[in-house]
């Protein structure tokens, strides 16, 4: 894992109330799970994760599993992932296990497995799979990865960020680079909204390097009421 040096970290600390640090110029079109989980370098499959286990029925569960295997839409997921998704997608529907353990067939525990629970689990899965660690305990740790949907929508996910030592590090396709603000300046998510927020050992090198680049190269814009959205 890689951590933030005392320069940056001082650089990150530096940014004023009010004000938002980030890079200027054409939008970089790079989704919010894609700078999480990766610092940007791609290969996350996880959108189609969350897409094989909130499927409302088979009929829907097959279209989403063909979905995931299409390269067309982006390159297969791997038989391992595919076939842990869909026993996720068992668990959280009620489902007895689609195989077998020392000879006994697995039951999902009555109300274990709600919305919350499985999301969770996505989120701990996709961290793993892109290099990441998790704290063993939030107690200590400087960095998080969090991730905030509607609740309504299930097993889903909306947006994505880094959080370091209190400052929360985001993009989404329209900007340019990241943008980096304190994270008491960002609006509390709203009631009907449900969000994970994971402790991390470090980040990957690429996180560093683009919030680096960020710190040393960015400009200070006034952060609007409430956050950016």
């Amino acid at each position: 894992m890689a951590s933030l040096s005392a320069a940056q970290i001082a650089l990150l600390r530096s940014i004023p109330a009010g004000q938002t640090k980030t890079i200027q110029g054409p939008a970089r079109n790079e989704a919010c799970r894609d700078f999480a989980l990766t610092g940007g370098t791609g290969n996350n499959r996880v959108l189609k994760v969350f897409s094989i286990i909130n499927a409302e029925d088979a009929q829907m569960l097959n279209i989403a599993m063909q979905s995931a295997g299409d390269n067309s839409m982006g390159g297969a997921l791997s038989a391992a992932k595919t076939t842990w998704a869909q026993r996720q997608y068992n668990k959280f529907h009620g489902n007895p296990y689609q195989y077998q353990a020392n000879g006994k067939q697995y039951l999902p525990a009555a109300g274990k497995y709600n919305v919350q629970y499985v999301v969770d689990k996505v989120i701990k899965k996709a961290i793993e799979e892109c290099g990441l660690t998790r704290a063993w305990t939030d107690i200590g740790t400087h960095y998080y990865l969090c991730m905030h949907w509607p609740t309504a929508d299930g097993v889903a996910e909306e947006h994505w960020w880094i959080e370091a030592y209190g400052y929360n590090i985001e993009i989404i396709p329209s900007w340019a680079d990241l943008k980096i603000l304190a994270a008491n300046e960002q609006d509390p998510d709203p009631a009907h909204y449900s969000q994970v927020r994971i402790g991390l050992r470090g980040l990957l090198p690429a996180h560093i390097a683009r919030i680096d680049h960020v710190l040393n190269n960015g400009v200070l814009v006034p952060t609007p009421q409430g956050g950016w959205h």
